[in-house]
């Protein structure tokens, strides 16, 4: 029947949300069935509120089903993460080098204490930031091996105020070198031709070029084997602020691979 006949009853689920009267929503939220012949001779407002009632019961009868559904998804969820993890640790086990990333130690830290590796190597350890060599350490770990250059790159931290005001892009690497602790350093190169070489000599002074470096042939369509380029097309932003693009650079790269390409590399 329609809302606007008299008779007293109990307010329904969603009369608060019905765009119509208090006393109006109470009335029409207590039929408990309305037929279909009778549904579209309400009122826009009144078909509404009707299926908002209808909705609400059947989310409230299926409410108990969902929850149940969930908990059993995070049940299953939890026991494949523990077989994944028990075959992870079965294979890793048997091998003598285990190789990640700082973060996947951080991650899989429990799994790593569980393996008891003793020996722990990190590669380009100037740019890692300490706290993830910190978190890669665990009561198993008799030897760490941190290699790298402090004099290159340095670790990227997210925020810059509290990389300067802290020293947090002050590696671990850095930190024990400058403070006089045991280490060996490379003297000798085999990978750059003397020239190269020779415009790190006041970053390197003592370093050294093999005999191996001698001698090398030059690179086909190339008079030089050291040149600089200058030009004076600037740089734009791309869509963060960090970064930066060049399209003349880009350019003159791709440029310069064709015709090396073509010169038979």
């Amino acid at each position: 029947g329609r809302a606007g006949g008299g008779g007293g009853a109990s307010a329904g689920p969603a009369a608060a949300s019905c765009g119509f009267g208090d006393e109006s929503a109470r009335l029409l939220l207590s039929h408990a069935q309305v037929h279909c012949t009778e549904l579209w001779a309400l009122a826009p407002a009144e078909r509404e509120a009707v299926c908002m009632l209808w909705v609400e019961r059947r989310q409230r009868a299926l409410l108990p089903q969902l929850r149940e559904a969930c908990a059993r998804y995070e049940r299953l969820c939890t026991e494949r993460a523990e077989l994944d993890a028990e075959v992870q640790l079965t294979v890793l086990r048997r091998q003598r080098v285990i190789g990640m990333t700082t973060t996947a130690v951080a991650k899989h830290a429990a799994m790593l204490r569980t393996i008891g590796c003793e020996v722990l190597i990190v590669e380009e350890a100037a740019e890692v930031l300490e706290a993830h060599i910190v978190a890669a350490l665990s009561p198993c770990t008799r030897h760490l091996v941190l290699i790298g250059d402090h004099q290159q790159l340095r670790p990227a931290t997210s925020v810059h105020r509290l990389a300067k005001q802290f020293g947090l892009d002050v590696s671990l690497f850095e930190r024990l070198l400058t403070r006089g602790v045991q280490h060996v350093t490379l003297r000798t190169q085999r990978r750059m031709r003397p020239e190269i070489s020779q415009l790190l000599a006041f970053i390197y002074p003592s370093l050294t070029d093999h005999e191996s470096t001698e001698g090398r042939g030059g690179v086909a369509g190339v008079r030089l084997p050291v040149f600089f380029l200058q030009h004076s097309v600037c740089e734009g932003a791309m869509g963060d602020a960090r970064s930066r693009t060049n399209a003349h650079e880009a350019a003159f790269l791709a440029a310069l691979a064709h015709w090396l390409g073509r010169c038979g590399h």
